[in-house]
């Protein structure tokens, strides 16, 4: 092993730490989630926990469906969810488009701030009410929850430093996995990992699709992607990510985990920890993990990385996921 080879080892393990680090809050984060919506739908309903979907009146299961991406959905249920969630994709896809055309781009940037601006505060409520419980509805909490996330969301316009971009893409990747995978069982979303797992694959080998919307997405140092830097005088701003080929890895100037690897192979780790056990959430937790340093070693020490271009992380980190789901349903 050459020393460079060396030198990136800490850098895979730095990401190693984060990435796990991501799907234990994204885990923690769903069952606040959870106990929130479960609190309020007990106490404006009259909800029981554990009661099944069939025995709920209209109103009830209104409520529920209202906290769907915030709790263990109720049986039966799932398949509504999951069409209305890709008929949600469909139509903000074309709502997106069109008014994008009309206002110049204007619309879209302030949607995608104000997404962004939502996790973070929904991030910090969900933190707080698992710490102080139903003590964080007070006003000086809540105010200083939209200062912070306004606070953190000017700096990334006004000075979009890699430090600064990965704080937001953790709280997104943490936030998003814990909605989206309370959201739905782990068989639905392990369907939902093959077709990405697939298409990744093809937008990264078979064509270039996946590079050109990474090169986008990072000149505009969107907070998509955790970069971690080779060297403390990297820096997004002045130097730029460099995504083209290049010789020696280390010309990159930063390790690139895309904020969808992080997310999505994590959904099936939540899912997991609310419709199995915790633990079974956190061993598909620990087989993601495995799989992680399986590709970093496959692109970094194996005999096929100096050919290897980008390589699609879905494929790797997804088989990880469902490996470690197949395990807790075998023991």
């Amino acid at each position: 092993m050459t020393e460079k080879e060396k030198s990136y080892l800490p850098f895979i393990l730095i990401t190693g730490v984060i990435f796990t680090f991501i799907i234990i809050m994204a885990i923690a984060v769903s069952q606040s989630f959870g106990d929130m919506a479960m609190n309020d739908a007990i106490n404006s309903t009259g909800i029981q926990e554990n009661q099944s979907f069939e025995s709920l009146n209209a109103t009830q299961q209104l409520s529920y469906y209202a906290g769907a991406s915030l709790t263990k959905i109720p049986p039966g249920s799932e398949v509504s969810l999951a069409i209305s969630f890709i008929l949600a994709i469909i139509i903000g896809y074309v709502l997106i488009k069109f008014t994008a055309r009309l206002f110049k781009g204007l619309f879209l940037r302030l949607f995608y701030f104000t997404s962004i601006w939502a996790l973070i505060v929904i991030f910090q409520i969900a933190i707080g009410y698992l710490i102080f419980g139903q003590g964080i509805f007070v006003y000086y909490f809540l105010v200083a929850t939209l200062c912070v996330a306004s606070g953190l969301m000017l700096i990334w316009l006004f000075h979009p430093e890699w430090w600064i971009i990965d704080t937001i893409a953790i709280i997104i990747a943490i936030t998003a996995a814990a909605f989206l995978g309370s959201s739905f069982g782990p068989l639905v979303i392990i369907i939902g990992l093959i077709a990405l797992s697939i298409y990744d694959y093809v937008a990264v080998i078979k064509t270039d699709f996946m590079m050109k919307f990474a090169k986008g997405v990072m000149s505009a140092q969107l907070p998509a992607a955790l970069l971690i830097p080779y060297d403390k005088k990297n820096s997004v701003l002045g130097d730029g990510l460099k995504l083209e080929p290049v010789k020696d890895r280390f010309e990159r100037g930063f390790m690139v985990l895309g904020t969808g690897d992080l997310v999505f192979p994590t959904l099936l780790a939540v899912s997991c920890s609310l419709y199995m056990s915790m633990l079974a959430g956190y061993v598909v937790g620990f087989f993601i993990i495995v799989s992680y340093f399986v590709m970093t070693w496959v692109m970094t020490y194996s005999k096929y990385s100096e050919k290897i271009t980008a390589l699609p992380g879905l494929p790797f980190l997804c088989t990880g996921a469902i490996i470690g789901y197949i395990v807790m349903l075998i023991v």
